[in-house]
């Protein structure tokens, strides 16, 4: 193994630390499950410093991580793919980009996919819950808390990526 892959696999592995420890501290939590931290701030910063296949990879060992490790809501087969693995992989997806125009609508695009799996899982697996109301309205305003998330990161990003080097390789 060559020293750039050497880097690559270590500097996925701290990532994926500071993610789980950053998810440790939510600053608010949904009562079936969900929250809003910044545990997705250190896997979007991995896929902009090295890319969306390293940054899939790392993503995806982050939801797994996750539904090792995490409060377990559901072990629907659904949940657990859109639930975990689908939204940690997605992260991924956000490169860097010299133009923020381009970053802001990738980030803003997979954000939006993320919450989307959301409520579709909310709606297959958690159906229950909306009592007498209907389950895709009732996921889609539940799940809301992903777009404040959303909004919570982009700022950080932001703000790092105009004042910091880390995302210069």
């Amino acid at each position: 193994m060559d020293n750039k892959k050497i880097k690559i696999l270590v500097e996925g592995g701290i990532c994926l630390g500071f993610a789980i420890v950053l998810g440790l501290f939510n600053l608010f939590t949904m009562p079936q499950g969900g929250s809003i931290s910044l545990a997705a701030l250190p896997i979007i910063v991995f896929a902009m410093r090295n890319g969306w296949k390293s940054g899939v990879f790392v993503g995806l060992v982050y939801g797994i991580l996750q539904l090792i490790i995490g409060p377990i809501y559901s072990v629907h087969p659904i949940s657990i793919v859109f639930d975990y693995l689908l939204v940690g992989a997605v992260l991924g997806l956000i490169i860097n980009d010299t133009s923020n125009f381009k970053f802001i609508t990738r980030f803003i695009t997979v954000f939006i996919v993320r919450f989307f799996s959301y409520v579709l899982s909310g709606v297959v697996v958690f159906a229950s819950y909306a009592g007498d109301q209907n389950p895709i309205i009732y996921s889609l305003v539940y799940n809301s808390y992903a777009l404040v998330e959303m909004a919570i990161i982009l700022a950080v990003i932001l703000i790092l990526k105009s004042f910091s080097p880390i995302f210069k390789k």
